[in-house]
């Protein structure tokens, strides 16, 4: 969702906060349009890279003195909207899904495999810092600056920063509990006061309220936290790759390099690897080939280029969710796709194994649609020479008869209802 979307589904005090995130210097007492239009005017700066760093450090220095916690819960907060589909998600799922992973590593940090690619010695000097940073329950950003520094020459991961904090008994804070639903929703006010999450209060007519991150943002979130790819694209993009491909990124960490592909994956995602880590590991002509089964990108270039490519390609890559079993349901989620034969994000996504099935799948998708989510019953049709689908409408038993044609297109065509 844009920014330019985002603000029609706002009230007027979630504009202002927006706004504030900016500026102080804006007309006070207008209506919520012209607010709007402050904001879409703005979208430059909101979206800048450097200003949403700034925005953030400025409010937690405005507000808080404990840089460290706050950025820890921003963390878990923004990457549980980044992991949704279309960035967006409501607040009782956030305060879930980052309640479920501050539980995920409290448990993974008594598990010793967590450890397996950092010697003892350095979980013990790591440690010792972290002990002793948090004595006064606060870590500073003077000493936030120094355990960053320390754990970057040790290679140690943010992800695994967590799970040593977690082993000593001091994560997510020093009361050893996760954030309540109270604290979490405080972090969501945080950020939207920092201009980074837009809370479309009537969404759906007022019968929705979600927490937005908008598209032009994104970009610029990823970058300040440090993310490539989402967890479920990053496991896409792993699926590619062989399994020796993959026990070598796991050997090169110290991983333990046995399972299957999945237990692979997993042990490489939980490592924090970031995706140009791994590919890394890959030479130009095993790029190439991975490349090679994405029709748009290109196979050609310098190594470089080519694990850029794929990230990029894998960061665009929309991930819906629906049942394994039910195959209609499947098209139906990916009718958009199929229509236009977006081939690349069908062959992603394991919709379709090639172009010629598209069609059918188009067909199958556009069934589902009316049978289970409209409720309209099928007709039956007989024999070969017929139409692709047709419905019976109960009220007047009007007749609707349908062929399915796809067609690849840059853009949706807009078709407009002549009543």
């Amino acid at each position: 969702m844009k920014i330019e979307e985002s603000v029609e589904y706002m009230s007027k005090m979630y504009l202002e906060r927006i706004i504030k995130s900016f500026t102080q210097d804006y007309p006070s007492n207008r209506d919520e349009e012209e607010y709007r239009e402050i904001v879409k005017s703005n979208a430059d700066t909101l979206s800048n890279p450097e200003n949403i760093s700034k925005r953030i450090e400025k409010y937690i220095a405005d507000n808080y003195n404990d840089p460290y916690a706050n950025k820890l819960l921003y963390n878990f907060i923004i990457r549980s909207i980044l992991s949704k589909l279309n960035f967006y998600s409501t607040e009782e799922d956030i305060r879930s899904a980052v309640i479920n992973r501050e539980n995920e590593i409290v448990e993974l940090s008594k598990n010793s495999d967590s450890f397996r690619h950092i010697d003892d010695d350095t979980v013990n000097t790591f440690s010792v810092v972290l002990k002793t940073a948090l004595e006064d329950e606060r870590i500073s950003n003077d000493e936030l600056a120094l355990i960053t520094r320390l754990r970057k020459n040790l290679s140690i991961t943010e992800k695994d920063q967590y799970l040593i904090q977690a082993k000593i008994g001091l994560f997510p804070n020093e009361k050893k509990e996760v954030h309540t639903s109270t604290e979490i929703s405080r972090g969501i006010n945080d950020l939207q006061k920092a201009g980074i999450i837009f809370y479309c209060n009537n969404y759906d007519d007022g019968e929705a309220r979600i927490c937005v991150i908008p598209d032009e943002i994104v970009s610029g979130v990823k970058s300040f936290l440090g993310i490539e790819l989402i967890e479920d694209k990053y496991q896409r993009l792993l699926q590619q790759l062989q399994n020796k491909q993959l026990k070598e990124i796991l050997r090169s960490s110290n991983l333990y390099i046995y399972g299957t592909k999945d237990e692979l994956i997993e042990r490489i995602i939980h490592a924090d690897i970031k995706p140009s880590e791994a590919l890394e590991h890959l030479t130009t002509t095993e790029l190439s080939d991975i490349c090679s089964k994405i029709p748009s990108l290109n196979v050609s270039g310098r190594k470089d280029e080519k694990i850029q490519r794929l990230i990029d390609y894998y960061s665009k890559l929309v991930i819906k969710e629906y049942s394994e079993e039910n195959t209609g349901q499947k098209y139906y989620e990916y009718l958009e796709e199929l229509a236009k034969r977006d081939i690349d994000s069908l062959l992603a996504n394991k919709i379709v194994k090639d172009h010629d099935f598209i069609d059918n799948a188009f067909e199958e998708g556009t069934r589902y649609l009316f049978k289970n989510k409209l409720n309209i019953p099928l007709i039956e049709f007989s024999g070969n020479e017929h139409a692709d689908g047709g419905v019976v409408f109960e009220k007047d038993k009007s007749i609707l008869l349908w062929d399915n044609k796809s067609k690849k297109m840059e853009k949706l065509i807009n078709f407009q209802i002549v009543i």
